[in-house]
């Protein structure tokens, strides 16, 4: 179609409008559904807005997280759940006693600095008697950040329009929000073998009515083979190592390497070399896996060149997309 036959029929589907309303109810959408931020045409772009009941996709996400704060301790750890802190790898720091989980989906930065101002949530412990009050302590989150799942579905992944997209080890359901809000995945999977938290990643979806694309399995991943092998995009966010003791978590992953089928992606934090670098697994990556996106370094290129710290590291730049061979 040429420009003056598309300029035509958008006028006539304005003349056809039914009354003022219609018509700014009409253009609005086309704002919102079709142009970025600086009122570029947004065409064959993961940035496309998703209204939900007339909500965007960023105030779905912070609607849903605030509802989770209510229902979740604000170390969004379940008595439940079996925590299990790694001995070996760049995670054995992490001890019990000065390691704290600040979920990143139900609390961002801005909120993080607000409840520590307030003394609501402890930035430090004492090395002495514990009283966690004169050495930092080690923040860690079991869920990804809100910026985190724009970054990775308006960034990452390609469109995943008609495609099926599991969340291994899905916890109380962020990415499956993500998922949602962000892309145009046919069919969101999540496994989450804690039945508390399938339970309240459910309600959430059964809440914001999104029961159409997504549903929520409870159970071990091993127990779903043709939910693996169906999937077009798995992902996995500090999936096994917090929750699984070694030789279980070699077990998940030969599983996995077997399961996933061919040209499906993987979407991973941290990457893959570094969650099998201590696992037995004699899984060779190059012959399983090519790596599609190195860490985005967009927020990193503004830090200093000799700036090495790996506390500094965006979140974002800790997320590796693969295909599989």
């Amino acid at each position: 179609m040429e420009l003056p036959d598309a300029q035509k029929e958008f006028m006539e589907i304005l003349h056809r409008a039914k009354g003022p309303s219609v018509i700014n109810g009409f253009l609005s959408w086309v704002k919102e559904n079709w142009f970025a931020g600086d009122n570029n045409l947004n065409i064959g772009s993961n940035e496309t807005a998703i209204v939900v009941n007339g909500v965007e996709a960023d105030e779905l996400l912070e609607n849903i997280a605030t509802d989770l704060r209510q229902l979740l301790p604000m170390e969004a750890q379940l008595p439940s759940e079996t925590i299990i802190f790694p001995k070996t790898g760049q995670n054995a720091d992490c001890h019990p006693a000065t390691t704290l989980n600040v979920d990143g989906f139900l609390y961002d930065d801005r909120l993080v600095d607000a409840l520590c101002d307030e003394g609501k949530l402890p930035k430090n412990y004492c090395t002495s008697c514990g009283s966690r009050n004169t050495k930092p302590l080690t923040f860690i989150s079991h869920s990804a950040s809100r910026d985190n799942l724009a970054h990775a579905f308006r960034n990452l992944l390609p469109d995943l329009s008609g495609k099926h997209l599991l969340d291994v080890g899905s916890r109380f359901g962020a990415v499956l929000f993500g998922a949602f809000a962000y892309s145009h995945a046919s069919r969101i999977t999540g496994v989450e073998i804690n039945q508390q938290l399938a339970a309240l990643s459910l309600s959430m979806v059964q809440k914001y009515s999104m029961q159409s694309r997504v549903e929520v399995f409870t159970g071990d991943i091993r127990q779903f083979p043709h939910l693996v092998s169906s999937a077009d995009v798995v992902v996995m966010h500090n999936v096994f190592e917090f929750f699984a003791p070694p030789e279980v978590q070699r077990d998940l992953w030969l599983a996995l390497r077997q399961l996933i089928k061919r040209g499906a992606l993987i979407l991973t934090s941290p990457s893959l070399d570094q969650a099998l670098s201590t696992l037995d697994t004699n899984i060779q990556l190059d012959q399983w896996v090519e790596l599609l996106s190195q860490p985005s370094n967009i927020a990193s290129s503004s830090m200093d060149d000799d700036d090495d710290d790996e506390e500094s590291v965006p979140e974002m730049d800790l997320v590796h997309l693969y295909r599989v061979l």
